[in-house]
């Protein structure tokens, strides 16, 4: 009876890890991207993004305390940030990076990995016969 060898199960392990951390639900974004967005932020001290000055709700010539002046500080903050340094550019990106494609195209993606690493496991075993 075949038994998978040592470097076939790490090869296992490695492939369903894998994908169970890079799976993304429906709407969401996969357990790494959550990861890494977290650790580019895990205390949520960073700023967001600079609001879309031209939304329909955006009004620049409201009086002080308004949305406008709100947004307009986080902005300038945002920017400051950005401007800083290059470990904080990264941490501002990878805050709010996402998936890279949609759902369904990341699980082609993903699936098409593990047929390649069930591949490689099946070869591993040949050469190990031979």
């Amino acid at each position: 009876m075949w038994q998978l060898n040592h470097s076939q199960w790490r090869v296992i392990w490695i492939i369903g890890v894998l994908l169970v951390l890079a799976w993304p639900p429906d709407q969401e974004r996969s357990l790494a991207i959550k990861g890494v967005n977290w650790l580019a932020d895990p205390m949520g001290a960073l700023p967001a993004p600079p609001a879309d000055p031209f939304a329909p709700d955006f009004d620049e010539h409201a009086g002080p305390g308004s949305g406008y002046q709100t947004a307009r500080a986080e902005s300038e903050e945002f920017e400051r940030l950005y401007a800083d340094s290059t470990v904080a550019r990264l941490r501002l990106r990878l805050k709010d990076a996402s998936n890279f494609f949609s759902p369904s195209t990341d699980r082609q993606v993903l699936m098409g990995l593990v047929v390649l690493g069930v591949l490689g496991i099946w070869r591993l075993g040949a050469r190990r016969t031979s």
